[in-house]
């Protein structure tokens, strides 16, 4: 009887280590992906801002490009989170 228990322990932390690294490897992967679109537009919506002369020297001074990288950080994170929890089947928001 104890060497069926142990089996079935076996099992189920084998199961359960796998999930667990399987979740873990989508989550990175996605958040690698979203992080590459991102500063890949990022460096796009800079480098046309340069060609902006006086307004991109303003938008300097507000320092709306902090803020608009505060704001793609977050959805960039959000997004990471509704991946990994996608991957281990958590349901809500």
């Amino acid at each position: 009887m104890p060497a069926i228990i142990v089996a079935i322990l076996r099992w189920f932390v084998g199961f359960a280590v796998a999930k667990f690294f399987v979740s873990l490897a989508i989550g990175v992967v996605s958040y690698s992906i979203i992080q590459y679109f991102f500063d890949k537009y990022i460096n796009l919506a800079l480098q046309q801002i340069s060609y902006m002369g006086d307004v991109a020297q303003l938008m300097a001074i507000a320092q709306l490009d902090h803020a608009i990288s505060v704001v793609i950080g977050a959805l960039s994170i959000k997004g990471f989170m509704m991946a990994t929890k996608a991957a281990i089947g958590v349901r809500g928001s």
